[in-house]
């Protein structure tokens, strides 16, 4: 069969029939759970005879193969889909076992964007692994972040043929197992202010991000919020900058919100501001404990009420590892407090 195809087909087996009369065929996309981190796409076909007879056939995309003829991409590059397929027949809502003999064609093509991806599945029912072969030509050198998503090869043709039918046609489209792929998110420092740039290869149901930052990597507060595209198959940037970096190190971290509330939460990216000397605290309000950064430790680092009382004796400061100044303030009533070193001064909210 030509590797290229231009219908698919699909049929099944019900007594040797010699006529479709009565071949009932229902097509239906099962949203998959439960597999890899990997998986981009499943896709999932049904067929089933009016004596109870089914044959599914799905596949569940795991990642591609990219290649070129000197083993990097600077012009572009050749990929290939990598799946995991199962076939498997019932009878009456039961599996059943078929004579692999029966089974003559299990093939189809994966459709990224307008070009075409040739792939064969063993003629034999069970699980297995497999590739396509049609070696689809990308010009542009993005392969080292390259996806099935980010490449949207989001539709399937099949081509199944089993014993004494003639066919039917039928092609299925993926649904994404990942409420976003996070292709980057980057940190970069320009001059006093820190941008943030992410890009994602696809989204589902995407409601917002968050951005949060914190100086010492564990204690966080969000300081941004962007609204996310919803649905998408194409691949978005993003960006945000922050006019207010921390002295030394800021970390960042951005975590991404479905419509129904769940979370998922990235890797942490730094930048450090050695010329960013101003009085800081964090967190800020704080309930416990918080950090100064900023400080001059030739002068003494006083708090004041907002009656202007000094409360320092009622405040435990201590110098942290990293160098920063810790105010224990737990022992403080709520409100707002100054504080003060040398001649710079904050206000702190305790809560």
């Amino acid at each position: 069969m030509h590797a290229y195809l231009k219908r698919v087909y699909i049929c099944t087996e019900y007594n040797y029939a010699r006529t479709m009369k009565y071949l009932f065929i229902t097509f239906f996309l099962i949203f998959a759970v439960g597999f890899g981190a990997n998986a981009q796409y499943h896709f999932s076909t049904s067929v089933t005879t009016n004596n109870g007879i089914t044959m599914v056939i799905e596949l569940s995309t795991t990642g591609i193969e990219t290649s070129t003829p000197s083993g990097h991409c600077p012009n572009g590059y050749n990929f290939n889909v990598l799946f995991d397929y199962s076939v498997n027949f019932y009878k009456n809502g039961k599996e059943r076992k078929f004579k692999d003999s029966d089974i003559y064609t299990l093939q189809g093509n994966f459709k990224c964007n307008d070009q075409s991806s040739f792939f064969d599945i063993p003629n034999t029912t069970g699980k297995g692994s497999g590739k396509t072969n049609g070696n689809i030509w990308v010009g542009e050198s993005t392969c080292a972040t390259a996806t099935v998503e980010s490449l949207i090869c989001n539709n399937v043709e099949f081509v199944i043929q089993l014993k004494g039918y003639d066919y039917n046609s039928i092609s299925a489209q993926g649904t994404s197992t990942l409420p976003i792929e996070l292709i980057t998110f980057d940190a970069v420092k320009q001059d006093r202010q820190v941008e943030l740039l992410w890009k994602t290869a696809s989204e589902l149901n995407n409601d917002y991000f968050t951005i949060e930052r914190s100086a010492d990597g564990m204690s966080w507060e969000n300081v941004q919020i962007i609204l996310g595209a919803g649905n998408s198959t194409r691949v978005l940037d993003y960006s945000w900058i922050d006019n207010s970096p921390y002295a030394g190190i800021s970390y960042y971290r951005l975590t991404q919100t479905d419509y129904d509330g769940k979370s998922e939460t990235f890797n942490i990216v730094s930048v450090e501001q050695n010329d960013v000397e101003e009085l800081q605290a964090y967190p800020n309000p704080v309930s416990h404990t918080s950090y100064l950064i900023g400080v001059d430790s030739n002068k003494p680092v006083r708090i004041f009420n907002t009656v202007g009382v000094e409360v320092t004796g009622n405040i435990n400061i201590s110098i942290a590892p990293s160098k920063k100044t810790l105010l224990d303030m737990s022992n403080l009533p709520k409100g707002m407090y100054y504080v003060v070193n040398g001649d710079e001064s904050i206000r702190l909210l305790k809560q």
